[in-house]
């Protein structure tokens, strides 16, 4: 089932299907966003089990669908519609999105850079993640938290309230067009461990 109702992604009347009938992006914002900061609470409580033994694009969904399980009937599934933040800059297509989604499984369960280089591999995976964009709506959200969780196993914190929106936004979007620079410093900005993050 798609997410997409009639009009197009960037059509300033563009409004996602949602549980509360919203119409309109204002009203859908102010209905969400207490609803999803619930389900924040919950997940930095660590009052979700269960997540640690998911394999990660299974552990990505799962929070996905906990955030957004009040507003989305499409919770934790991937997108069927092709998005952009702007024509030029496409996220990946749709029918992509599921074999993509296994080869990250790969690269994060071999974490053998996250142990040598912390700061390096966060760095490759969130952009990488940011690309593959597996969800209609909520990803910056989703893979904050999915990245504070894989780091807190080992022994990293991510305080996400260290950057600011437009940070994360400008960030995300410059990774896309092949600049990781400055999402690597947003990240040594929001990393907090008792070392310093190794990296080569």
């Amino acid at each position: 089932m798609s997410a997409r109702p009639e009009g197009g992604y960037h059509d300033e009347n563009y409004v996602l299907r949602n549980k509360f009938g919203a119409t309109s992006r204002d009203e859908l914002a102010a209905l969400e966003v207490p609803e999803v900061q619930d389900r924040e609470l919950d997940l930095l409580l660590g009052d979700v089990e269960g997540l640690e033994s998911l394999a990660p694009s299974q552990r990505v969904c799962r929070i996905h669908a906990h955030l957004f399980q009040d507003v989305y009937e499409w919770a934790g599934e991937y997108r069927l519609d092709g998005i952009a933040k702007n024509p030029e800059e496409p996220f990946l297509a749709p029918e992509l999105i599921s074999v993509r989604m296994s080869r990250f499984d790969d690269e994060v369960g071999d974490d053998t850079d996250m142990l040598t280089q912390p700061l390096d591999f966060l760095t490759q995976q969130f952009a990488v993640l940011n690309h593959i964009h597996p969800f209609m709506e909520g990803n910056g959200r989703t893979q904050r938290e999915f990245w504070r969780e894989y780091a807190a196993q080992y022994g990293i914190s991510l305080d996400w309230q260290k950057a600011t929106t437009a940070e994360n936004h400008d960030a995300a979007r410059r990774s896309m067009l092949g600049n990781l620079r400055p999402l690597r410093a947003l990240l040594a900005k929001v990393i907090e461990s008792d070392d310093p993050p190794v990296s080569h």
